[in-house]
């Protein structure tokens, strides 16, 4: 089966990328508030964290375009610009997962030395309904934990 990336998918990466940024202006500015640094500190911080999170945020921009997921009977191939990485179903051991309501959001894989991270997929109630039935170990982690 093949899954590939969700249409809406870009928008949930920047509304990500967003939030964080949101996130470390507002310690800034409790920084500034509380006198522990100065706003033109804070601000220049604050710029710089952005311009060197760009690149990182760009090329995960780029990698939405012609990314899927190929699920065979012993293997999971992940395309991406960069080529095809293969997985051997059977390495896995562990499966965590997020969910909301009855949707689930994202989802790892992990062996013992590798994980393989399912986000911004269509049909991902699908897709991680294939893979439950092959690892033995999964667990649901709370929402404000990161995966």
């Amino acid at each position: 089966m093949v899954f590939k990336r969700s249409s809406s998918a870009v928008y949930g990466y920047l509304g990500k990328r967003f939030e964080m940024a949101f996130g470390l202006g507002l310690i800034l500015f409790v920084t500034v508030i509380e006198n522990i640094l100065p706003s033109a500190v804070a601000t220049i911080l604050f710029v710089a964290v952005l311009l060197i999170r760009l690149p990182s945020t760009l090329k995960g921009l780029d990698e939405f375009s012609d990314s899927q997921v190929t699920i065979d009977e012993n293997t999971i191939t992940m395309t991406t610009k960069e080529g095809d990485t293969q997985y051997q179903l059977d390495d896995f051991k562990i499966l965590l997962f997020k969910k909301r309501a009855k949707n689930i959001t994202v989802f790892v894989l992990m062996s013992e030395n590798q994980g393989v991270k399912f986000e911004y997929y269509q049909q991902m109630n699908e897709l991680f309904e294939i893979l439950v039935h092959r690892i033995m170990l999964q667990k649901e982690v709370p929402w404000w934990q990161r995966l």
